[in-house]
């Protein structure tokens, strides 16, 4: 049973870091910036995915394509 329901619409999680994220799809809340550009993204993953396409574009240089994850 699903335990944490969003007061915006009808999405509910069996976990409370899940519904986080979901929220950020109403809140516009972007904490995870690229370190090259500067653009913002709602999740961490997609934060380092466009780091590393980001990095292969500028030549692969392993100063761009490394992201540090400090969860």
């Amino acid at each position: 049973r699903k335990k944490f329901k969003c007061p915006y619409c009808s999405f509910s999680a069996m976990h409370q870091c899940i519904l986080k994220r979901h929220m950020r799809s109403h809140t516009g809340e972007r904490p995870y910036p690229c370190e090259i550009c500067g653009k913002k993204f709602t999740r961490r993953e997609h934060m380092k995915r466009h780091t590393l396409v980001r990095g292969q574009a500028l030549g692969g240089n392993s100063r761009f394509v490394q992201v540090e994850d400090n969860r």
